[in-house]
Order: structure tokens, then C-alpha cells, then sequence
């Protein structure tokens, strides 16, 4: 980590940066089927899944510098669902499974003259 922000550092000091600070501030939020897919599962005549709807919402905040420079802190907050059905037994049994994701992230911002930009950084992610 230490490496990283030395990298970064480095990088704004070598850069001919002009007055031109700007902050962005933005929500996300996603919706959509989630779960995991286990080949051990879907070869067995005796179990059923199905997937679950998640969500995720989070926000993020960047600071960028000249025409070509960002930094970026973002974070993450979603739930994911997913079902399963075991038939071995007389009835059959159903199972929930419900888990919970925060992922945190600090991005390096390289804004591209044709509005594309890349990303560098580490993630931390809480399951």
C-alpha cells in the first residue's frame, strides 16, 4: 500500500498540473440476479438453486487536478440472495442463504482526451 501511494505521489509531482481543481460527487445503485454457480449442484439429480435478486448502493468522491488527474474514494453496500432445494430426503428440504458485501475502493483517475478514463487502486472488500 505504501508502494502505491509513493507511485501516485510521484505521478502528480511529475505532472505539469495547472490551477484546475474540480470535485465530483455521485450515488450508484445496481439491481439484478446474483449467486453462485457450483458444478457439483448442477450435476446432481438431488438438488435444485436458484438465483437471487441483489442490490447495492454506495456513493463515490473525486477530486481530479488539471485536465488528466483524479482521485477517487468509492464505497459499496449490497445483499445478495440465493435459494437452494435438496430432494434426497422424503421432503424435500429449501434452504436461504443471505450475505452481505462492502467493498471500499481508493482510484487513481487517468481521464483520456475522448472522455474514457482509467483506473488504478486497491479494493477492500468486507463479506
Amino acid at each position: 500500500m505504501r508502494t502505491f501511494f509513493t507511485v501516485l505521489v510521484l505521478a502528480f509531482l511529475g505532472t505539469n498540473i495547472n490551477a484546475q481543481v474540480w470535485l465530483e460527487a455521485g450515488g450508484k445503485f445496481t439491481f439484478g440476479p446474483s449467486g453462485f454457480i457450483n458444478s457439483n449442484m448442477t450435476g446432481d439429480g438431488e438438488h435444485d438453486f436458484s438465483l437471487g435478486l441483489s442490490h447495492t448502493a454506495g456513493a463515490q468522491v473525486g477530486l481530479n487536478f488539471g485536465d488528466y488527474h483524479g482521485l477517487n474514494l468509492e464505497a459499496l453496500f449490497g445483499t445478495y440472495y440465493q435459494d437452494f432445494t435438496y430432494r434426497g430426503n422424503a421432503e424435500p428440504e429449501k434452504y436461504s442463504v443471505e450475505w452481505k458485501v462492502s467493498d471500499f475502493y481508493v482510484l487513481y483517475r487517468f481521464y483520456a482526451n475522448n472522455g474514457m478514463y482509467f483506473e488504478l487502486g486497491p479494493k477492500i472488500s468486507r463479506v
